[in-house]
């Protein structure tokens, strides 16, 4: 009933040759290959030696199932495609494969005026999402509660934001990668868009108010307002690692309405030398300057920090 059965190869055919159980053990045991006769079978010429291994030596090295350390579908993000790995460390045969999942964007930057978005491009990916966050630890199921959180989809790249820095000092920018079926991929590493971004030649600019800041925030130590005055008024490039070309009378104190820029800059990372004490404004008034955002009463004859900027006004 089950059909005709194709007849055993004889003894004398090397056709029946099989591995043996030791042959087995070593495959398990160290990866070595096994090694099959070649001629007709011999009886062997006594019982196996004390170095034989048996099958519950056998069963002892057979791998068991890690639901613990495995991985699953879920976690090949990258073609979803199960390889296994050779002993010298190629891969070796496909054992599986899981849902297609696009590979994380890598290399995300932001351009020189923190507007611009790029990356590399994911293998698999038909578009991308942006996930955004005044704070760290976003994560794709987390963004709508967390602070600042938001996301962005269907964007293609490069991407040009219109975020609100009016709120948010500094955002955490991730991307995904969207597949066919709307499969998403991992996130990418973070981007940083800050409020200020460098111009590379001692100064930053508040993208907010188009301010102009020096970058060293404690150039001058202390003086009273007169010689804070003067300082600011005569700053140029060659001074406090300034390569912009300036001139003296191009920089000065902040207003006391720019004070306020002072606050986020500090929190932006770009900045150095920033003293948790006060700072001069040009206020004609006696007695206001601000100890980093806090506008509290000094006279002109006490001494305090120089924080210089240009443009705006």
């Amino acid at each position: 009933m089950a059909g005709p059965q194709p007849a055993p190869a004889a003894p004398t055919d090397p056709g029946s040759a099989m591995y043996s159980l030791e042959d087995l053990y070593n495959r398990l045991n160290s990866g070595a290959d096994g090694v099959k006769r070649t001629g007709p079978f011999t009886e062997p010429a006594g019982t196996p030696a004390a170095t034989g291994h048996n099958l519950n030596d056998i069963m002892n090295k057979a791998p068991l199932p890690d639901n613990a350390h495995g991985a699953t579908a879920a976690d090949v993000s990258c073609s979803g495609v199960f390889w296994g790995v050779r002993t010298d460390g190629t891969w070796g045969q496909q054992t599986g494969t899981g849902t297609l999942y696009p590979c994380p964007p890598t290399n995300a930057q932001v351009s020189s005026d923190q507007k611009t978005i790029s990356w590399d491009p994911s293998f698999g990916a038909i578009s991308y999402n942006l996930y955004v966050a005044s704070q760290s630890g976003l994560t794709q199921d987390n963004y709508t509660s967390i602070s600042g959180g938001t996301r962005i989809q269907n964007i293609a790249n490069p991407y040009v934001h219109s975020f609100n820095f009016r709120t948010n000092l500094k955002y955490y920018v991730y991307i995904s990668a969207v597949g066919s079926g709307g499969a998403e991929s991992l996130l990418s590493d973070p981007v940083f868009v800050s409020r200020f971004y460098t111009n590379n030649n001692g100064t930053a600019t508040d993208i907010h108010t188009g301010l102009i800041l020096l970058q060293n925030a404690n150039c001058f130590g202390v003086k009273n307002w007169y010689n804070a005055m003067a300082v600011a008024a005569n700053l140029s490039d060659g001074q406090c690692g300034l390569t912009d070309r300036s001139t003296p009378g191009q920089w000065r104190l902040p207003t006391l309405h720019e004070l306020d820029v002072l606050i986020p800059a500090q929190n932006s990372g770009l900045f150095v030398g920033v003293q948790p004490y006060y700072y001069w404004s040009s206020t004609t008034v006696d007695d206001f300057l601000v100890n980093l955002g806090n506008n509290g009463g000094r006279n002109k004859t006490d001494l305090s920090y120089i924080w210089p900027l240009k443009g705006g006004q």
